[in-house]
């Protein structure tokens, strides 16, 4: 009923690992045998484009990369263009979609990123929202807003900017000491 190809995915997975496109059902009766007691699994219909991944910072777009994947491993990235080979009508389109769905699911403060497909005759499908993308010099979110001119440095700092309150700098107060009070010891006649 889902047509061919279909996409085999862990229920539980990340960066498309264990991810598999499976052309019909003896595919897909092998995959899930193969993959037997490794937990549970989506079988999903295919839809075929380009994977542009979408940063946003406090629920706005920062930019975008296109990302594409070898053919026999999905997990592994053979090239990332920033930004995507994409007119700008398609850039502002899919850069909405993701402002849509970052706000849906409450991802406005601080980075996220949702993995888009784009077709060039079908309408473009939203792969994830990552809430939580990698933030390393070498991941998505750090050379996209190398991309848009945004240091890496001055991306830490908005993060936190955004995500911490932090009080303003006060100056401690001038503390002044005061001498120990007196001790006045009373008389044993005193205290009758």
């Amino acid at each position: 009923m889902l047509g061919w190809p279909c996409v085999l995915k862990p229920r539980r997975g990340s960066h498309a690992a264990g991810v598999r496109l499976l052309t019909d059902a003896d595919a897909v009766a092998g995959a899930t045998e193969a993959a037997d007691g490794e937990g549970e699994f989506l079988l999903e219909r295919a839809v075929l484009g380009r994977e542009v991944q979408v940063v946003l910072l406090h629920g706005k777009v920062l930019g975008a990369m296109e990302v594409v994947r070898e053919a026999d491993d999905l997990a592994q990235i053979r090239a990332m263009t920033c930004p995507p080979g994409l007119t700008r009508s398609q850039l502002k389109g899919i850069g909405n979609l993701a402002e849509h769905a970052t706000r849906a699911l409450g991802l406005v403060r601080g980075a996220a990123r949702v993995d888009i497909l784009v077709h060039p005759r079908h309408n473009e499908v939203i792969l994830e929202a990552e809430p939580c993308p990698d933030l390393r010099r070498a991941g998505v979110v750090a050379r996209v807003a190398r991309a848009a001119g945004l240091r890496y440095e001055a991306l830490v700092q908005e993060l936190l900017r955004g995500l911490v309150d932090v009080p303003e700098r006060v100056a401690p107060a001038r503390s002044v000491r005061r001498a120990p009070a007196p001790i006045v010891e009373a008389s044993p006649a005193a205290l009758q």
